[in-house]
């Protein structure tokens, strides 16, 4: 009966161990899986934030060129009356000369 008695332990005991093994093998496998998702997280927040920058750096871009158009509309602004009131000391002057003339 010892004999007997010594296999049911060492089976219950093989048992024990190949469960233990078992649950210690998933919670490896559980780890390595929480960690590569934490790494595909990371490599999607990266990217992302690469995204957000990008986005960042073409408004900002965008901004500048908007303004400086801007200040090119005010200048062209600027230069059209210039050149209006060129027109208008020209025609004056014509209309100057043009009533010296007859005079003469």
């Amino acid at each position: 009966m010892g004999n007997s008695d010594f296999l049911a332990d060492l089976e219950e005991f093989k048992g024990e161990y190949l469960d233990k093994n078992l649950q210690l093998k998933l919670a490896s496998m559980k780890l390595q899986f929480d960690q590569m998702q934490q790494e595909v997280q990371g490599i999607k927040s990266l990217s992302s934030y690469n995204l957000q920058t990008k986005k960042r750096t073409l408004k900002v871009k965008l901004r500048n060129l908007h303004c400086y158009f801007e200040s090119l509309q005010e200048e062209a602004r600027e230069l059209q009356e210039a050149i209006d009131d060129g027109f208008t000391r020209i025609d004056t002057l014509d209309e100057c000369l043009s009533q010296e003339e007859p005079g003469n």
